[in-house]
């Protein structure tokens, strides 16, 4: 709240929760199996660690940044939909032991990629 004004933090939060419940809803509905693209998704969440890592201490590329930031939104975009089909799998073969468990589990991976999302969002 200190660096962005309210209209941008309103907006930027309005536009991450629709795109987030447009994929959550895909995720939820789709017939494809999205397991590959989430193991991308995971190999490109590594490859922007690294990235931003080596941008922030060796390269100082603004132009750089900006497309890490990018790739990041989109990778969290397309992960949603994965963690959600992935939680609706394993919500049809859990057991009641372990559902709250699992509820847990799913939830926090749901939140990261929404906290994410808007985030980046912000940094654009």
């Amino acid at each position: 709240f200190l660096v962005y004004d309210m209209p941008s933090i309103t907006s930027v939060f309005l536009i991450t929760a629709a795109i987030f419940a447009i994929m959550s809803v895909y995720g939820m509905t789709t017939k494809r199996d999205l397991s590959s693209a989430g193991n991308i998704c995971l190999m490109g969440i590594v490859g922007i660690i690294v990235t931003t890592f080596v941008n922030t201490f060796v390269l100082k590329n603004s132009g750089l940044d900006l497309i890490i930031t990018c790739a990041g939104v989109l990778i969290f975009i397309v992960l949603t939909a994965c963690n959600v089909q992935n939680i609706k799998a394993r919500a049809n073969r859990t057991t009641d032991e372990t559902v709250n468990t699992m509820a847990l589990f799913g939830g926090f991976s749901l939140y990261l990629n929404f906290v994410n999302m808007f985030l980046r969002s912000l940094w654009i």
